[in-house]
């Protein structure tokens, strides 16, 4: 399976989830204390997703086309476009 950004959100969905249950089970924690737990947690987790998923599914090399491929080669305005061989 290779779906980073559908695992990413699952995984954190899973944690937050995981978060508030443990700050609501935890004995003797006042509300504000468990919504502080809560709200902290989910930032932490939050970020993490975000940079799990976008190290997982942004490119990092440049895109390149091999030597000698004929690519169309678009101008503004009214000038017509022309084809246009690669060259190293």
């Amino acid at each position: 399976m290779n779906e980073p950004i559908g695992l990413s959100t699952a995984l954190g969905g899973l944690l937050t989830t995981g978060v508030a249950l443990v700050a609501i089970i935890v004995p003797g924690l006042t509300q504000e204390a468990q919504i502080a737990i809560i709200a902290f947690g989910n930032a932490v987790i939050l970020t993490g997703v975000v940079l799990y998923g976008r190290a997982n599914s942004t490119p990092t090399a440049s895109p390149s086309l091999p030597e000698g491929t004929r690519v169309e080669v678009v101008t503004p305005g009214d000038a017509p476009n022309g084809l246009q061989v690669l060259k190293a």
